[in-house]
């Protein structure tokens, strides 16, 4: 294999060669990486493609917006697209591969300055590779009053990376489209723009008031390819005077509905503080063991087994947590409400936490991770089959038990007619609720990559028409996400995309969208 076999569409061999000299011009040649055994971080991935189909040219690594601009300029001139990336940790949904073979690298992680953090607003100006462990050690350091607001594999990603997929913590500022302020991005011709009050000179509210004068466009970068984002201001979470957990169990199935309509009137009373979890029982398992230690069949297991084994090792069929903030006063109110509506809804079980904070909890604890602590702990059930397969199905369905419901038969349904055991966290947030189902597999077994493939599609075809949308998906299937949304959307995203990158260099096929 030699070091360019691998070529963006549309784009010679000759092309690329001139491009990447072109780039170790600017960069440095240790920072242009087109070796085979240093792209192979690139390369990896976790979905039902093989490597090969979604492989990296070459990867480069700039240092700041002006090396970005030189290389944009370089990619207008010869055609190359880049994709984009902050710290390549999209696990499940393409780690740090592009959506096209061919296209290079932008990896942004030598970009990694916590420029500023006030620390009387609660805001961090911040560069796409820094991390949420980067930022949590400078708050910690500097004893501040805040937590981070981290997903699950937050200890390794960017706050900048996780925003602009609208990814979500586990703090008052669980929603990050929602909790950032103010972003700097570059555009695909090289100039550079700032967002909200950004463009003013010595502006006092960059990081304070996001939507700024004029039309509102920080969405537009947000899981789009019509710019680089290489600053944003990210809210914190200041710390509680104190918080507690809670936990509900459920035998029964058909209690899910009961269980999210309780959660959801008291999330809009404000009685509990943030968004909660509702986990599948065998998800609760899934997170500790692996399937083979208490399972030799192939397939699914049968719907029967699983509830012989819940019922066997104490497990319920659905676990319902949450946390309260405020003092001890106001806490034990609040969870005195939360028990008396809860067990009106028979349930196995209400756990409260006791002085000693001791609540069976799940991956990194509801508790833990809505108090700013970091954890990979989440990541234990990617263990549950092994042979590092997984893709995450993700819709979102209004916070109504009866869909909630709807959705989470249906989704157990599809993964069970592709021989695939239904595990999935649903995150209850004020009005809709988030599914997060793993499809577990075996990369080295073919049959396995084929039925996780089609199963995705089921998933994903068949929830959508059920009008459940999905808010973030793998990089193999972002063209056909985008048709469930219809051609009138895709042709108006066309049009700013010839608009503001007539060649198509930047990330082309990101969410579906094209020149």
């Amino acid at each position: 294999m030699n070091k360019l076999s691998v070529l963006p569409a549309g784009v010679s061999a000759s092309a690329l060669a001139k491009a990447i000299e072109e780039f170790s011009g600017i960069l440095g040649r240790e920072h242009v990486i087109v070796e085979p055994e240093r792209l192979a971080p690139y390369r990896k991935i976790y979905i039902a493609v093989a490597e090969d189909a979604v492989a990296p040219s070459a990867a480069l690594m700039p240092s700041s917006v002006a090396e970005i601009q030189k290389i944009l300029a370089v990619c207008n001139r010869h055609k190359v697209p880049v994709w984009t990336i902050s710290t390549g940790r999209n696990i499940g949904m393409g780690s740090a591969a592009p959506a096209t073979r061919g296209q290079v690298i932008l990896d942004l992680k030598r970009m990694n300055r916590i420029i500023e953090v006030d620390a009387e607003l609660g805001s961090a100006l911040i560069e796409p590779g820094v991390t949420y462990l980067d930022l949590k050690d400078y708050i910690d350091e500097h004893k501040l009053p805040f937590w981070v607001d981290a997903p699950s594999p937050g200890p390794i990603v960017s706050p900048i990376g996780n925003t602009l997929e609208r990814g979500h913590g586990y703090t008052i500022n669980q929603d990050h489209v929602y909790s950032f302020s103010g972003m700097e991005v570059v555009l695909a011709n090289g100039e550079v723009i700032r967002t909200g009050f950004g463009p003013l000179p010595n502006c006092k509210s960059w990081q304070a008031f996001r939507s700024g004068y004029g039309p509102y466009i920080d969405g537009m970068f947000t899981q789009s390819n019509f710019g680089i984002v290489t600053k944003m201001g990210i809210w914190l979470t200041p710390v509680q005077e104190g918080a507690k957990s809670f936990v509900v169990y459920y035998n029964r199935r058909e209690d899910l509905a009961p269980a999210i309509d309780t959660f959801r009137k008291l999330r809009l009373a404000g009685t509990i503080s943030v968004s909660g979890s509702v986990l599948s029982g065998l998800t609760l398992l899934g997170f500790g063991q692996r399937k083979s230690s208490f399972y030799s069949g192939t397939g699914a297991i049968p719907r029967e087994e699983v509830d012989a084994l819940l019922k066997e090792r104490g497990l319920p069929q659905w676990r319902v947590g949450g946390v309260v903030y405020g003092d001890d006063e106001e806490t034990t109110i609040k969870l005195k409400k939360i028990r008396r509506a809860f067990e009106a809804t028979n349930p196995a079980q209400v756990l409260i936490e006791d002085s000693s904070g001791v609540v069976p909890s799940w991956g990194e604890g509801d508790l833990a991770s809505a108090t700013g602590q970091l954890s990979l702990d989440a990541f234990r059930i990617l263990n549950f089959v092994g042979g590092g397969g997984v893709m995450w199905h993700m819709p979102v369905s209004a916070m109504k038990g009866r869909y909630v419901e709807q959705l989470c038969t249906m989704s157990e349904g599809i993964l069970r007619r592709f021989g695939f055991d239904y595990l999935a966290m649903n995150w209850c947030n004020d009005r809709d609720m988030h599914q997060t189902t793993g499809i577990f597999f075996d990369r080295t077994d073919p049959a396995q990559m084929r039925a996780a493939y089609d199963c995705y599609d089921a998933l994903m075809q068949e929830t959508s028409r059920a009008g459940f949308g999905n808010y973030r998906c793998s990089i193999h299937y972002m063209d056909k996400a985008a048709e469930l949304f219809g051609p009138e959307l895709r042709s108006f995203l066309r049009s700013i995309k010839r608009a503001v990158d007539p060649a198509g260099i930047l990330a082309p096929g990101k969410s579906g969208v094209h020149i």
